[in-house]
């Protein structure tokens, strides 16, 4: 297995399960990355896949996914993405209709997702952003106001621009005709994560509670354990027609969403194991060499020793304060 934290390729635009959009239309070419543009996925609903890479000066820092949904009288966006691709954005958002994007969806607090929001308000005055009701004060938290020079995924931020709608676990919404469902996991990738469901097309947008190829990474205000038993719960769920996971394609159950939860629960299941067991973390370099043996059935999953290690780690502290606890 070839041991790297990302695999360095761009996003295929032939994906199986895309339908192409119309071929007048202008893509975004990124550098060696290729053309990106907004595809159709399911019904009215489109998804602009990012590249699978960390942030870079050529890739923009565009490696997450960006979702529309086109209503009746206007646009849905999902997460929009950093700072500075949000033109990019904008211009595909307009290749797609000459509707007005009329609601903005943020997924959680983490800057490669929701910087643009300023970018797209520029364009459309009009449009409310919807996240959820923790997310302002975690973002504040989390970048001290400060948005100017941090980085590629928000290079030379001017104004970020916060919800208008407060949103919390359960909450159903009507937008121009557009039904959604709203789930909230207490704590899993952030404490602020949403899902959002669109009734209209069965199409769950999962933002970083669902990767596809890879492992999330997991801060201070985040869970392993609460992501895995939150997307425990959306698998007993009915199944929808297509997830959108916050990185890598979008996809069928099969495709995109079952591999991940089956991964996350491996590295769980083994570090529990070992945990049992009365293993101490240093002594887990047998069990690590185990969850990789137990990864290969999916031969094009890549990982570093440093990130498994990371998240063995995060797991393993996880299961200690809860038995320091119990």
């Amino acid at each position: 297995m070839n041991r790297r934290i990302f695999i360095s390729y761009a996003f295929c635009a032939c994906s199986a399960f895309a339908l192409n959009v119309s071929s007048k239309i202008k893509s975004w070419h990124l550098g060696s990355y290729g053309e990106f543009y907004f595809k159709r996925m399911n019904k009215n609903v489109f998804v602009m896949h990012g590249v699978r890479e960390n942030p870079n000066a050529e890739n923009m820092g565009f490696i997450h996914n960006v979702g529309l949904i086109e209503s009746k009288n206007g646009l849905i966006v999902i997460d929009p993405g950093a700072y500075n691709i949000g033109d990019n954005v904008v211009q595909q958002i307009k290749k797609i209709s000459s509707k007005p994007v009329i609601a903005i969806f943020n997924t959680h607090d983490h800057d490669d997702h929701w910087f643009a929001n300023s970018i797209v308000k520029n364009a459309y005055p009009k449009a409310k952003i919807y996240a959820h009701k923790l997310m302002k004060s975690a973002a504040q938290e989390l970048y001290g106001g400060r948005y100017v020079k941090r980085g590629f995924t928000f290079d030379k931020a001017k104004r970020i621009d916060f919800a208008d709608v407060l949103l919390d676990e359960g909450d159903k919404l009507t937008i121009d005709f557009e039904n959604f469902y709203i789930q909230h996991p207490i704590k899993g990738h952030t404490n602020n994560d949403i899902t959002i469901e669109h009734l209209n097309s069965s199409t769950i947008f999962m933002g970083d509670l669902l990767f596809e190829k890879t492992l999330a990474n997991f801060g201070l205000n985040s869970s392993i354990y609460g992501n895995i038993e939150f997307l425990d719960k959306v698998n007993k769920q009915k199944e929808y027609k297509l997830y959108v996971p916050g990185h890598g394609l979008s996809g069928s159950k099969e495709f995109t969403f079952t591999p991940y939860l089956t991964f996350m629960n491996i590295i769980k299941d083994e570090v529990q194991k070992a945990y049992d067991d009365g293993v101490e973390f240093a002594d887990l370099g047998p069990v690590e060499d185990k969850i990789i043996q137990r990864l290969e059935w999916r031969g094009d999953l890549h990982f570093s020793y440093k990130f498994i290690e990371r998240f063995m780690q995060g797991l393993y502290d996880e299961i200690d304060m809860k038995e320091a606890f119990a």
